[in-house]
């Protein structure tokens, strides 16, 4: 499943953003504000993806997520990840 997300402001920082926040909760990402991947524990299974950012659109695309866990409640983790 991909997602795009529109981003305001520097990709850069929001992704080190992102960062902070997904470690809080588990999850590890890896790459910078151009492309990268992230993987861990949440919502009681396993959380795997990759991401790119082209002309502030993130595009982010889960290889696993938790099993009983529907794809909105991913989709609003992720934004919840890159909040300000």
């Amino acid at each position: 499943m991909q997602y795009e997300i529109k981003m305001k402001g520097d990709p850069e920082e929001k992704l080190r953003q992102a960062r902070k926040i997904a470690a809080e909760q588990g999850v590890t990402f890896v790459g910078d504000g151009t492309k990268g991947k992230f993987s861990g524990k949440i919502l009681g299974g396993r959380l795997i993806g990759s991401y790119t950012v082209n002309d502030g659109i993130l595009l982010v695309t889960i290889i696993e997520k938790p099993f009983l866990t529907s794809w909105n409640i991913i989709e609003g983790q992720l934004k919840e990840f890159l909040r300000s």
